[in-house]
């Protein structure tokens, strides 16, 4: 397996040829006692689900006292199950999922090595990617969430 492996060095050297052949498969490199995956977002793609489930819920209580709460309906996703939207309808609950959402992904992002050390925050690791990802594309989080 050693010769799939590239040094630091060696990669560093060949930087251009190193990112060729990480375009068509993953290509791994050495540095110290880590080894670091490099492959196209594609094939990052490929292993995440597709889509972001959002659970959207009706609090009927809260469609009686509107004034004491902020809204009847709420959402959340089946992987961030504490990100949580509000609203007096099911859209107005989902985009205040999604803002949140975004929210979360950057902060998770940007205090990657606190987050990521988090033992409930781990399984949303390669979700946070594919969103942050996603986002920093151009892409709209409708396209990688759906409802039920």
């Amino acid at each position: 397996m050693d010769r799939y492996v590239m040094g630091a060095a060696e990669a560093r050297e060949n930087f251009s040829v190193f990112l060729d052949n990480a375009e068509s498969r993953p290509s791994f490199i050495n540095r110290r006692r880590s080894t670091f995956i490099v492959m196209p977002d594609s094939f990052f793609e490929l292993l995440v689900p597709k889509k972001i489930k959002i659970i959207i819920e009706h609090d009927e209580e809260a469609e009686k006292n509107t004034d004491k709460y902020d809204g009847a309906y709420f959402a959340y996703g089946d992987v961030f199950d504490d990100i949580i939207g509000w609203g007096n309808t099911k859209e107005e609950a989902v985009a205040s999922f999604k803002d949140n959402l975004i929210e979360f992904c950057t902060a998770f992002y940007e205090n990657f090595s606190v987050y990521a050390a988090a033992p409930n925050r781990k399984a949303q690791i390669p979700y946070v990617i594919k969103i942050v990802n996603h986002i920093g594309r151009g892409g709209e989080l409708s396209d990688i969430i759906s409802s039920r």
